[in-house]
């Protein structure tokens, strides 16, 4: 709820696609690259996902 609809809409899309990248989440979401970073550093600051691996081939964790 204090993250609006949009960081929830990318959290959706890392779950269901974990390999994407903020470029590709971005595109889904037809946002700049950076407003999805944005998003992104939210989920990773309040726990929900973890970047595991290399920036290229790596993929998100979802944390329970």
């Amino acid at each position: 709820k204090e993250f609006g609809s949009e960081p929830v809409k990318a959290f959706e899309i890392i779950c269901k696609h974990p390999e994407f990248t903020a470029e590709q989440i971005a595109e889904r979401l037809d946002k700049t690259p950076r407003t999805s970073e944005n998003y992104i550093s939210k989920l990773k600051k309040a726990g929900f996902i973890v970047r595991r691996g290399p920036k290229l081939g790596g993929y998100w964790e979802i944390k329970d």
